[in-house]
């Protein structure tokens, strides 16, 4: 696949093409803002990409349409796209013509017919990526297919990449893209096959199927051996809720008499499930909760009259005391002249005699009273207690009877459940009868997996990994040697050693006997320039010869920008003519040289196209340049479009 030409349309219909040679080295050369770096973002755009990289400003508000055309085994597709619109950041659609030579069309002519999927999909199956499939770590289920947006990793390298220390490959900084290139290399070198992966398509399906069949055979083994126990345990479960008698079942009965229980079971149909009413349930617990307000008034009732006694009792012990003190007043007569019973002094005082017989009387009498109303009191208290103790009995009785209800209520629940619950076991006794007719005896089952079991055997051992191992071994240090060679021919600074691709980590190491030098730590531009260059000649070397699926084209920006220090010089050339003999133009020379003869000699089928300032004097350079130097009245697009 390479790029026949580029065609830009302009809001009024004007057209502006860049025409390319196949199977040589394309240059364009100009000065800087004419539009050269936009190539690579034109060809991606129009190759299935619906970001739009190109550069804003004249781009958008001049050209209507950008289109490209690509010959591709004989077969051109023609692929136009508009740029986003209303400020949109991406386009899929697109005007995709296909044919043996095709004309460029007028822009009247442009209309939408497919889209950025359709165009990968033409350009997939003319490179012969549209049947495989791609493992992200072979034999696991994360498959996805290679396809171009995989492959363009090894065709373009824009300005910040081509000398870039960190990356090697197109975009391969981006999030993702970095595995996916790694993930995809041993497709694109050859050493997964399109066999191999249909191969390993045909191994899971036969593992998957070989699954199926041996739990087939294992259900089939299962329910043979333990069909009679499970028919029975079935059998007691469906009496346990009335579908057959327990009368009818016992251990003695035969499996083909268990089935034949089990099937006329399995004609049940759900009845009406009865109502019940919760009234009684609630004037049972209306009548706990009064009960036992009335236990509370009568526990109450006692606690105070107790307490009153306590009162009470301790009101008798003080009248007893003063009677006690009183009791003294029994060694006078009343009657006679007050004598003092110790001393035998007589005194005349008999009024306070008197009082004291009075009080002593007194508290005689209210203890006479007191001890009379205990027993009452007593009595009372046995009373309030005997009623309190009938009441819980009778709280006892109410909570029995609330608990009885509740359980039968739970009973009604259950009752509720029944068809549910005979539903579940008529559908375990359909699936057992089912699993009885599945895995009945077949004599063609174990013959099937046999042979499953051989296939998978073979192919196991033909997509053995050691075989993919020693294929990508041998493909890298094929172009391991390529880049060798490529290096001497550039000069490289590590040219007396041997390169290498490291696909694990996707850069270029320069072996030496005392170890490895990466690509980052190779110290000038000039040499990161380099071990791109080489990676991507080599790479596309081995493809063309393993005729591998990948488009053969390189598209590089301004790749001899390393050469000059100074920048500003660099872009003051202009695409003038640069006189030799100065250091940087012979590394220069040296490197176009390179691209010259790699499509010359060492890759016939193979296109370059290279955006640059430098101009080289030499025939070979300018039978290379695509158009005149773009500067003055010459660019990209026309200056009298703007």
């Amino acid at each position: 696949m390479q790029v026949l030409n580029i065609v830009l349309y302009s809001n009024k219909g004007e057209t502006r093409e860049v025409k390319f040679k196949i199977n040589s080295l394309n240059v364009i050369t100009g000065k800087s803002r004419t539009g050269k770096s936009a190539i690579i973002s034109i060809i991606d755009y129009c190759m299935g990409r619906s970001d739009f990289e190109i550069f804003d400003g004249v781009n958008r508000d001049v050209v209507s349409w950008y289109a490209v055309t690509y010959q591709l085994k004989g077969k051109q597709i023609f692929v136009a796209k508009q740029p986003p619109k209303n400020g949109k950041a991406s386009n899929s659609e697109v005007c995709l013509l296909i044919g043996a030579n095709l004309k460029i069309p007028c822009k009247s002519e442009l209309v939408i017919n497919s889209n950025d999927d359709g165009v990968l999909y033409e350009i997939d199956r003319e490179l012969g990526l549209d049947d495989n499939v791609t493992f992200r770590k072979e034999k696991t289920d994360g498959a996805y297919r290679a396809n171009l947006k995989h492959a363009k990793s090894f065709i373009f390298q824009e300005q910040g990449e081509i000398a870039n220390k960190k990356t090697l490959f197109h975009r391969q900084d981006e999030p993702f893209l970095a595995q996916s290139i790694k993930d995809t290399f041993p497709y694109f070198l050859g050493a997964v096959t399109n066999k191999r992966l249909q191969d390993m398509e045909l191994l899971k399906n036969a593992k998957r199927t070989l699954k199926d069949k041996l739990s087939l055979l294992k259900q089939y083994t299962d329910v043979s051996s333990q069909s009679t126990k499970v028919a029975l345990q079935l059998l007691y479960e469906a009496s346990t809720v009335g579908l057959i008698s327990k009368e009818l079942i016992n251990s003695d009965l035969s499996f083909f008499e268990c089935i034949s229980f089990l099937k006329s079971i399995s004609g049940w149909e759900p009845h009406h499930e009865l109502k019940e009413s919760s009234d009684e349930l609630y004037k049972l617990q209306t009548e706990l909760i009064e009960t036992k307000n009335a236990q509370i008034e009568l526990q109450e009732k006692i606690s105070k009259t107790r307490i009153f006694e306590q009162h009470h009792n301790s009101h008798l012990g003080n009248m007893l005391e003063r009677k006690a003190r009183l009791n003294v007043i029994d060694l006078f007569d009343s009657s006679k002249e007050l004598e003092c019973p110790v001393c035998g002094t007589k005194s005349q005082d008999d009024e306070t005699i008197k009082s004291l017989h009075y009080s002593l009387n007194s508290v005689r009498e209210e203890i006479k009273t007191i001890t009379h109303s205990s027993p009452k009191l007593q009595e009372y208290i046995q009373k309030l207690s005997s009623k309190e103790n009938d009441t819980q009995i009778i709280i006892d009785d109410l909570q029995q009877k609330i608990r009885s209800l509740i359980t039968q209520k739970k009973e009604s629940k259950l009752l509720k459940d029944r068809n549910a619950y005979i539903s579940k076991i008529i559908g375990r006794i359909s699936l057992f009868l089912e699993s009885v007719k599945e895995t009945a005896p077949n004599s063609d089952l174990t013959a099937e997996i046999e042979e499953l079991q051989h296939k998978v055997s073979i192919l196991e051992d033909e997509l053995d990994d050691d075989t993919v191992l020693d294929r990508l071994s041998s493909s890298l240090n094929i172009v391991g040697n390529y880049m060798s060679n490529y290096a001497k021919d550039l000069k490289l600074e590590y040219a007396d050693n041997p390169y290498r691709l490291d696909i694990s980590r996707l850069t270029v190491f320069a072996d030496n006997p005392h170890g490895s030098t990466p690509m980052k730590r190779q110290g000038s531009a000039e040499n990161w320039l380099g071990c791109h260059v080489i990676t991507y000649l080599s790479l596309h070397k081995y493809f063309r010869m393993k005729d591998l699926p990948v488009p053969s084209i390189f598209v590089l920006d301004q790749p001899s920008q390393v050469h000059f220090p100074d920048i500003t010089r660099y872009q003051s050339l202009e695409g003038e003519l640069m006189q030799s003999g100065d250091a940087d133009i012979e590394e220069v020379t040296r490197l176009f040289k390179l691209f010259y003869d790699y499509c010359q000699f060492d890759n016939r089928s193979f296109q370059i196209i290279v955006t640059e300032h430098a101009n080289l004097e030499e025939d070979w350079f300018q039978d290379s340049l695509v158009e005149p130097p773009w500067r003055g009245e010459r660019a990209l697009i026309p200056k009298s479009w703007i």
